[in-house]
């Protein structure tokens, strides 16, 4: 006889995935990651300040790599712009289990003074 655990999304947690640093005069890429884990394997989906990101829009792009029961999903946010980057993005990992939800805020590297 076979078992095969099955496991509902669960997302790694805590501060070194809660925020990611980024200068925003438009000449960088920032990664923005979400790792979960989860047996059947998760689907990912994101929104950038409680609305539904557009994957169409050539500034965003998301990839997803799968590891075992992990997966990563990353959004990468090309010529980071302060006025419209800066923000709250949220991930959510799904399996027929169940969700988990993780957000994470994408800030200014920018010291005070320095600006």
């Amino acid at each position: 006889m076979c078992f095969v655990a099955v496991v509902g999304p669960e997302i790694k947690k805590g501060v070194q995935w809660s925020k990611v640093a980024s200068r925003g005069d438009g000449s960088v890429e920032a990664e923005v990651l979400c790792r979960a884990e989860g047996i059947p394997p998760v689907s990912f989906s994101w929104d950038k300040n409680n609305v539904p990101m557009d994957f169409e829009n050539p500034r965003y792009a998301e990839r997803t790599v799968r590891d075992g029961s992990f997966s990563t999903s990353t959004v990468v946010v090309l010529n980071v712009s302060a006025l419209l980057d800066y923000a709250l993005f949220t991930c959510h990992a799904s399996n027929a289990l169940g969700e988990d939800s993780l957000q994470i805020q994408l800030v200014s590297t920018s010291v005070a003074g320095n600006i």
